[in-house]
């Protein structure tokens, strides 16, 4: 069984106590390159007791990410046209060009949390951007990853995502 390194599990852990205070700021976790930050999203949608998105800008990321969820035993429909699957369920990974049109039919399914994989992508700039699609989502708490605290070109989104929950350091 795999087991998530301290840091994680102090990640995944700060995520949780973020997610039950109820605040409906949105959070980010900052963590490097390789850190586990698909361990990390996967240890929280586990966890987390109602419906979720996760959205991540690429196919390769969300097949890491799907995987990872699926190694620690939970199941997660996939919602992609680059995977031949547009299935939303209790947990669904998609990525971002995909869910943009229909973000509406996820709202209307009941998600509470959206976890953005790469937040520091996708500004107000970008044509898939994560930002047209939280707006669907107002009522329920969005909940960003990044390797990328600070970028001058994108500064949008660490205005968006004013709530750290955890920063490794």
């Amino acid at each position: 069984m795999f087991k998530l390194r301290d840091y994680q599990e102090d990640a995944v852990n700060a995520c949780m106590d973020y997610l039950q205070s109820k605040s409906k700021k949105p959070g980010v976790v900052v963590a490097p390159t390789a850190a586990g930050k698909s361990w990390i999203i996967a240890e929280v949608a586990k966890r987390y007791p109602d419906k979720i998105l996760v959205l991540q800008p690429s196919v390769e990321l969300l097949k890491q990410n799907h995987d990872k969820f699926s190694q620690l035993g939970g199941y997660a429909s996939l919602y992609s046209d680059s995977v031949d699957s547009k299935e939303i369920g209790d947990t669904t990974y998609a990525i971002l060009p995909s869910v943009k049109k229909i973000a509406r039919a996820f709202k209307e399914k009941g998600v509470k949390l959206v976890i953005i994989d790469e937040c520091h992508r996708g500004g107000a700039n970008d044509e898939s951007s994560w930002r047209e699609i939280l707006k669907h989502f107002s009522g329920a708490v969005h909940l960003g990853l990044t390797a990328t605290p600070k970028r001058d070109v994108n500064t949008d989104t660490y205005k968006y995502f004013g709530q750290p929950v955890f920063i490794y350091s």
